[in-house]
């Protein structure tokens, strides 16, 4: 995973991070409450892993969140990355055509 890839999640941990110091809660409070580990969401917050559903769910109802913000961050996410893969797979692919054409 190169730097790129790995930028969007950590804004998700960012947002939870902030959400977390505004409504004063440790990580260890949020990870118990949440039925989480706090090594896992320590490393939520540092960018090192993305969230699944069923814990954003359970981090936005101990953060007291109703308006998904922190899904839609996930989802948004989500979609860049997957279209950053496909765009450079693209360019590969239109790399090796280029390259086919130039030989062909």
């Amino acid at each position: 995973m190169d730097k790129h890839e790995k930028e969007p999640i950590g804004r998700v941990g960012k947002l939870l991070r902030s959400q977390r110091h505004q409504r004063s809660l440790g990580m260890r409070e949020v990870a118990r409450r949440a039925g989480l580990g706090t090594a896992c969401l320590s490393k939520i917050e540092r960018g090192g892993a993305l969230p699944g559903p069923k814990m954003v769910a359970k981090i936005e109802r101990v953060l007291g969140i109703t308006e998904g913000r922190i899904a839609e961050v996930v989802v948004l996410e989500v979609k860049g990355r997957w279209l950053l893969k496909y765009l450079r797979e693209k360019d590969r692919l239109m790399g090796r055509e280029e390259a086919v054409n130039l030989h062909g």
